[in-house]
């Protein structure tokens, strides 16, 4: 079985996780301009140095505590959680995303 590194795309929703995710590997995630585009983990693939690279996109996240995530929320953090070896954390400085 192949092993990748395994890094997580973090962040809360409509700051480009997913326009990282195809940046980095090509991946064709859908991309729109309105949060909460994502509803499930998106996967791609990249080597980089002669590692095996495997990039995982959530769903956005809001700043909540844990007890007070939906079912989407908490699919991407247990994914993360348990998948990755590096997270990415995308924030949006100038709040058009739509959250401070």
């Amino acid at each position: 079985m192949k092993k990748y590194i395994e890094v997580g795309v973090l962040g809360q929703p409509n700051v480009g996780k997913s326009t990282v995710l195809h940046a980095l590997t090509g991946a064709e995630p859908e991309v729109q301009t309105y949060p909460f585009t994502t509803k499930g983990i998106n996967i791609g693939y990249f080597e980089y140095k002669h590692n095996d690279i495997q990039v995982i996109d959530t769903p956005g996240l809001l700043d909540r505590r844990f007890e007070e995530r939906n079912e989407i929320e908490l699919k991407a953090v247990l994914a993360l959680r348990h998948l990755a070896d590096l997270i990415i954390f995308i924030i949006d400085p100038s709040e058009t995303c739509g959250y401070s």
